[in-house]
């Protein structure tokens, strides 16, 4: 474990898959328990300007009930997992100074992972990655197997994306990738609850396709466009 401080367990997560009701059921929680705020888990509301797309809280909702972690940053910015968990932590500790509670809500499940397993993240080295880019997905993983093999044996050997970002921190920071941590398969215990919703797939497309009609009702093409 790191050596920040773990959010306490005071707080609740809620997570489900996109269009399941995430958002409605936190607000209608956060109306019936006074001191709760709601912690934004969404890799894309982050961004300003994203609104209808993402399907950010409306104003009203964000009068009604303090949201954090929306419109941190533009569209040009590259808003990362570990810029993620520095906030994220910050909003907690000062949530809970104030003696309140938080309620994080959201489906980016490496955001959330990455507070309630409390990842040890490593840095980017976007030189070291400039010049592997240029070799071939066999040599990256021979790369790889040699330089750490324990990391090597987390990855298949076709996934170059997991591939590239092992060596690059590898060889970045002079550490082997494994060293950062058990990988995500492991989980830690959990520092306060989470809770899943889970709808039968069929409604759940039903739900997706009427919210991306509305979407499009409300000028989705038009934010896009800007």
């Amino acid at each position: 474990m790191n050596d920040r401080v773990r959010p306490g367990p005071r707080h609740l997560a809620l997570v489900g898959p996109t269009a399941s009701g995430k958002s409605a059921l936190a607000m209608d929680l956060a109306r019936r328990h006074s001191d709760v705020e709601i912690v934004t888990v969404d890799s894309m509301q982050v961004y300003r300007g994203m609104d209808i797309g993402t399907a950010k809280p409306t104003a009203a909702e964000r009068t009604e009930v303090v949201h954090h972690l929306l419109d941190v940053c533009g569209p040009d910015e590259d808003y990362t997992v570990a810029r993620y968990q520095r906030a994220c932590l910050a909003v907690l500790a000062d949530i809970e100074a104030r003696g309140r509670r938080a309620l994080l809500v959201g489906g980016t499940g490496l955001y959330l992972q990455s507070v309630v397993d409390d990842l040890d993240i490593p840095g980017r080295y976007p030189q070291v990655r400039a010049e592997l880019e240029a070799e071939s997905d066999d040599s990256l993983f021979s790369t790889l197997q040699r330089l750490d093999p324990v990391a090597a044996g987390r990855i298949e050997p076709s996934n170059r994306r997991r591939t590239l970002r092992a060596l690059e921190v590898t060889i970045g920071s002079g550490r082997p990738f494994s060293s950062f941590g058990p990988g995500l398969t492991h989980y830690a215990e959990l520092p306060f609850p989470v809770v899943g919703i889970d709808l039968d797939r069929d409604a759940l497309d039903r739900r997706i396709e009427a919210r991306y009609a509305a979407q499009m009702d409300a000028g989705f093409l038009d934010e896009v466009r800007d």
